[in-house]
């Protein structure tokens, strides 16, 4: 708290100065000082506030991806809408809408953006999460397989191509294995991939392996939200259920600024203290 006081009066004289006053990039560092502390409101604001004096495009992309990751998508496209309609501002609209599971929307514009630039990896790699959003399971596995003949060390194709063979009729475990912990040797703080091996792990009711992909995707991002009530899951549902290492989970949440005060780490510590039959804990966690 002193911390952020101190840099809040930092901030005010900065923005008073008669120098910097008009100056965007003064109100730019301003909003990445209160995203810093995760007052999201006041980064907004104060980003919105650079734009005002002049601010440029750079600006506006970075409005534009800081509303769109609190979930205001239309808000997020409507930040482009003043810009001039570059391939630039198209591939912004397409992570915008990826990331809202738009995929339908997303997949006109990516296509015309895969007519210009054909061997674009990150277009590539956008045209494969639309598949995987739409179920093409055999478009998947079509596509990575033709990238990775190309190149057999695709990080990207070994990924979806893992995927894939999870999600088909008839799961490929084996190989899905393979795939995924080809990317995990290239890449050991890959989380995605993580995550869907210890997905591939649990089909062969091997727990213990599924908690250890989870526990150092987590320890390489441990803000990470999905990847903490992902670990809190699998703790609660061994046999016996590791009690000790989900308190700690939720202990630290609670403990981590950006994680702190959300109601998921009440929600969890509810669930723990009721299944273990202890009301007195579960209801003030409830409450």
């Amino acid at each position: 708290n002193q911390d952020f006081a101190a840099g809040e009066a930092v901030m005010n004289r900065m923005m008073a100065h008669p120098k910097w006053a008009d100056d965007p990039q003064t109100y730019a560092t301003v909003s990445e000082f209160y995203r810093r502390f995760h007052k999201l409101d006041q980064a907004e604001e104060y980003l919105r506030k650079a734009l005002g004096k002049g601010g440029g495009v750079d600006y506006r992309l970075a409005l534009a991806e800081m509303v769109s990751q609190r979930g205001e998508t239309d808000k997020a496209l409507k930040v482009l809408e003043p810009l001039v309609d570059t391939d630039q501002i198209r591939a912004e609209r397409v992570r915008i809408l990826l990331a809202a599971k738009r995929p339908g929307q997303a997949e006109p514009i990516l296509n015309a953006l895969l007519a210009k630039n054909p061997n674009s990896l990150e277009l590539q790699r956008q045209m494969l999460q639309i598949d995987a959003d739409e179920g093409r399971i055999d478009d998947l596995i079509q596509s990575t397989t033709a990238m990775l003949a190309k190149n057999p060390k695709n990080e990207v194709a070994l990924y979806y191509r893992g995927m894939a063979r999870l999600r088909q009729a008839s799961p490929d475990i084996d190989g899905a294995m393979r795939d995924l912990k080809a990317v995990i040797d290239n890449d050991p703080a890959n989380t995605d991939a993580r995550y869907l091996l210890s997905t591939a792990y649990l089909t062969r009711n091997d727990w213990d392996s599924a908690i250890n992909q989870i526990q150092q995707a987590l320890s390489a991002e441990p803000t990470n939200k999905l990847l903490r009530l992902k670990l809190i899951e699998l703790d609660s549902s061994t046999t016996p259920p590791r009690w000790n290492d989900v308190e700690k989970l939720i202990s630290d949440a609670n403990a981590n600024p950006a994680l702190q005060n959300d109601p998921p780490w009440d929600l969890a510590a509810g669930d723990m203290w009721k299944a273990r039959n202890n009301a007195d804990q579960a209801l003030p966690a409830y409450q």
